[in-house]
């Protein structure tokens, strides 16, 4: 027997078939699971080449950053590239991200942006999930630059240039030479890196304070602001003047206007008579020390140190580091508006010592009364041989260097004297101050962008005052201005070094306070030294000629500041 299947039924099971969805989940899932992983797997090896890409932008730019660092100037060496190489690969350690390194570059833009490195890296990144869809690998790229960017920059060189810097030192390549020799090289390596700036680049001004226990502004600083500077006007000296056939020693009111305009003058303290033309005990011929001997010079011509304005003889060691008010010669921005406030002509042909004459040219450059190298103020150098270039600002009155180069003004610094650190310090202030009696040439901004302002000051000693030197403040043992007249060398030398530490307290809080930068050459950076600089990192100490070099290398760059270039 047969069975039948009803029709109606069949239509029924048929229909349910048809009417089942259940099946569809598996076909869909099966239809969108490719769209899917292309999508997750994309978005996973895009954020991993976003990753590697900075990671990428970030190793070049270190590269290009130290490469510039390290040249010296404009120009680029092989092992300027390798220091760059070397960043490169620290910041990109092969196999990051399991990226392979495929080039990296780095070379110098053609004049006129000759200081300005650029560099090039690609790799190639392994993808994870992409490579189901053929896609093994990301090829990545990118670029970048970097320039030494000085913008508006004012920089005094404060120097030792005393008697010690004649003495020898290792050269650092088996040689010698005296330490002055080595400044002056150091200081054309510091053009080459910091450069001329002009153009894109900004401003950059150079200016030179050499001292020993005086400097030699006389002749930079506005005649206004020195004593004589009136016809008939009169200083003090610890001198001699003549009444009745004798001579009479002690203070004695010289008028130094005829000194003021450099011109050769008629010693005020010269007698044309050869009987009365002695010293206190009748001689016309003198000694000192036993060394040398003279007789006193009828023309005086001045030279340009300058005796320092008044101040007080009640600083200790003890005292705090705030000037006192009436130390006028450790204020910078004291206007010089009288007797109190203005600055001397330095004169040793007419100083007497105890009735012995101090003024010999022999015993001058013997450095009992020595006067360092005349003073550069802020000037811009198109190239180390080209001259100075002052600007819209006022040239110096009386100025033997300002035929000079860069270059013939650094070769032509002489070395003699004892140190006096406060004299340097102040004036390297001086120069910088917008409220000085710079003020004028020495805008806080130039062109609507400001000015950074920096401080070099290189000593190869420990102040070192001698109370029979005639410096910036007299003779101590005659005028007793720094400290009473019978104060010995020893507390002499203690007084001077807080004197140091008022100056450098004072400058940190100037308005737009220049910074300051330390280098010692060949002894240690004393903890005053230290303190004085505007950050420890900022004292620096070199005991070879090369060491000099490098270390005013470093200042230059960190005062140029890199930035990468868009």
């Amino acid at each position: 027997m047969h069975d039948t299947v009803n029709k109606n039924e069949t239509h029924g099971v048929l229909g349910r078939l048809l009417a089942d969805q259940s099946g569809n989940v598996l076909m869909m899932f099966g239809a969108a699971i490719f769209p899917l992983m292309a999508m997750v797997g994309g978005g996973v090896d895009i954020s991993r080449a976003y990753v590697a890409k900075t990671r990428l932008q970030q190793a070049c730019d270190a590269g290009v950053l130290a490469t510039r660092r390290s040249m010296n100037g404009d120009i680029m060496t092989s092992n300027d590239i390798a220091v760059g190489d070397r960043f490169f690969n620290v910041n990109l350690p092969q196999q990051s991200y399991g990226a392979k390194l495929i080039s990296h570059t780095i070379s110098q833009q053609a004049a006129p942006n000759a200081g300005t490195v650029s560099g090039t890296a690609r790799i190639v990144l392994p993808t994870v999930l992409m490579q189901i869809f053929g896609k093994d690998e990301l090829d990545i790229s990118t670029t970048c630059s970097s320039k030494l960017d000085i913008g508006n920059t004012d920089v005094v060189l404060v120097l030792d240039t005393t008697g010690s810097m004649l003495e020898t030192i290792s050269d650092g390549n088996g040689g010698s030479q005296t330490k002055i020799a080595a400044l002056r090289l150091a200081l054309k390596d510091f053009h080459d890196v910091l450069g001329p700036g002009g153009g894109n680049n900004g401003r950059i001004r150079y200016g030179f304070v050499p001292y020993t226990s005086s400097v030699n502004v006389g002749y930079v600083i506005p005649v206004s602001n020195l004593i004589g500077a009136s016809g008939g006007e009169t200083a003090t000296y610890r001198s001699r003047s003549l009444a009745s056939g004798f001579w009479n020693y002690g203070n004695t009111a010289i008028t130094v206007s005829p000194f003021i305009n450099g011109a050769s003058a008629a010693n005020p303290v010269y007698s044309t008579n050869a009987a009365l033309n002695g010293d206190i005990l009748g001689n016309t011929t003198y000694s000192f020390n036993g060394n040398f001997t003279h007789s006193p010079p009828s023309q005086i011509t001045w030279q340009g140190c300058i005796e320092e304005r008044n101040t007080v003889n009640t600083i200790t060691s003890s005292n705090t580091v705030d000037i006192p008010s009436s130390a006028f010669d450790l204020q910078v921005n004291t206007p010089a508006t009288n007797a109190a406030t203005k600055w001397k002509p330095l004169l040793p042909e007419l100083i007497y010592y105890n009735g012995w004459p101090y003024s010999a040219t022999k015993i001058r450059e013997a450095g009992y009364g020595a006067c360092p190298s005349q003073a550069r103020k802020l000037a811009t150098y198109a190239t180390r041989t080209s001259l100075p270039d002052y600007g819209t600002s006022a040239l110096p009155r009386k100025d033997p260097s300002i035929a000079q180069t860069y270059d013939q003004y650094v070769d032509s610094l002489q070395a003699i004297g004892g140190t006096y650190h406060d004299i340097g310090m102040v004036w390297g202030a001086r120069f910088l101050s917008a409220n000085s009696v710079f003020g004028s040439e020495n805008a806080d901004t130039f062109k609507g962008r400001p000015v950074a302002k920096h401080i070099v000051f290189m000593t190869d000693g420990n102040m070192s005052p001698n109370s029979i030197n005639y410096t910036a403040w007299g003779i101590n043992a005659n005028d007793g201005r720094v400290a009473p007249s019978g104060t010995n060398d020893t507390a002499l030398t203690a007084i001077h070094n807080r004197r140091l530490d008022m100056i450098c307290n004072g400058i940190r809080n100037m308005t737009n306070p220049p910074t300051i930068w330390v280098v010692t050459f060949g002894s240690a950076v004393s903890t005053q030294l230290q303190n004085c600089a505007s950050a420890p990192s900022g004292a620096y100490r070199a005991d070879t000629s090369a060491q000099l070099k490098t270390q005013f290398g470093k200042i230059a760059r960190s005062i140029g500041g890199l930035r990468l270039s868009s």
